[in-house]
């Protein structure tokens, strides 16, 4: 697909989910981004090299480029550009995730892959390129929808699985996981990011419910340990890695 007819334009980050995104100390996106990033150190020692898949804006890359030699891609012409002001010190460009295999083979670290493998035509496809493109004992690490969360039914249509047209690619956690087995990885973690979605229930305000229902989420985001079961989240994680080489050390 080319940057001319790819649906992640410009529109796409200034109208639906990201219309009115609060990227400040109160919205959720900036403490998903803090953890998403917080992920990626405690799986992965500094100064190794860090794909972004789908970096989007540039903001867990602006969480990176510190401690890693970070690297971005995206489809989106609109989003590099926004990537390389947020972060200047990574290295983020236009490229298909198809295409990851032209950094050439074993050449990463880590992978982290927010929201992106439910975009995908082929996402097993994509799974063993990115398999292919770690070293061994690289990790990745993705984030999904899960289409078995618990209170989907409630929220029928408007659940945030189903908002997104782009979403194409929708799977119980079963199956990703048995898929990233397919093409080689061992699961090292699948936990969940809890109950974020309000409302749930429409008489009570999004605002009284989310302390509630969103409690578990925020203990997890906060501290950054993973430990939410996958059952009572919105969206699987999980952290998987590629076997080390024979003789290697953990």
């Amino acid at each position: 697909m080319g940057q001319q007819d790819t649906p992640y334009n410009e529109d796409y980050y200034r109208t639906g989910g990201y219309a009115d995104l609060n990227t400040g100390l109160t919205g959720q996106y900036f403490w998903a981004r803090r953890f998403y990033a917080g992920l990626v150190r405690r799986y992965c020692k500094p100064g190794g090299r860090v794909l972004e898949v789908g970096c989007g804006l540039g903001h867990v890359l602006a969480r990176l480029q510190d401690s890693y030699e970070a690297y971005g891609i995206d489809i989106s012409a609109y989003a590099v550009d926004q990537a390389r002001i947020h972060a200047p010190r990574a290295t983020a460009e236009v490229l298909a995730v198809e295409d990851i295999g032209q950094y050439g083979r074993e050449f990463f670290d880590a992978m982290i892959a927010v929201h992106v493998f439910e975009h995908l035509e082929q996402p097993a496809d994509v799974a063993k390129i990115c398999f292919d493109a770690l070293r061994p004992g690289g990790v990745m690490i993705m984030a999904t929808p899960n289409l078995a969360a618990p209170l989907k039914a409630r929220k029928g249509d408007r659940w945030f699985g189903y908002t997104d047209p782009t979403h194409i690619s929708m799977k119980v956690p079963d199956a990703w996981l048995a898929m990233l087995r397919g093409v080689g990885f061992g699961v090292k973690r699948a936990f969940g990011d809890g109950m974020w979605d309000v409302p749930y229930v429409p008489v009570i305000p999004a605002i009284l419910q989310l302390p509630i229902v969103g409690f578990p989420a925020i203990v997890q985001t906060l501290c950054g340990i993973p430990m939410i079961p996958v059952g009572l989240s919105e969206s699987l994680i999980a952290v998987v890695q590629k076997p080390r080489a024979r003789g290697e050390s953990a």
